[in-house]
């Protein structure tokens, strides 16, 4: 579900503004959505509080990441053209 979020949320945006533009507010949204269920998961108690680590800053930075190695994919493919 999160990356469903960052891709048409990176879809929509990328129609607005610039490419890093996207990725930021796409990677925003992916976190803010996988840290809200996850807080209320253990919240519920429904999983142990060490699961909002790898759904907080983790997702954000994996997200950015993915994004930046995109650019620079499209960069070196569209040289090549």
């Amino acid at each position: 579900m999160g990356n469903y979020i960052l891709t048409i949320s990176f879809r929509y945006v990328s129609k607005k503004s610039s490419f890093a533009a996207s990725v930021v507010a796409s990677s925003l949204l992916k976190f803010a959505f996988l840290f809200t269920l996850s807080f209320l998961f253990v919240t519920m108690k429904f999983v142990p509080p060490l699961f909002l680590q790898s759904m907080g800053l983790i997702q954000v930075y994996t997200a950015l990441l993915g994004g930046l190695v995109a650019l620079f994919v499209t960069n070196i493919i569209s040289k090549r053209s």
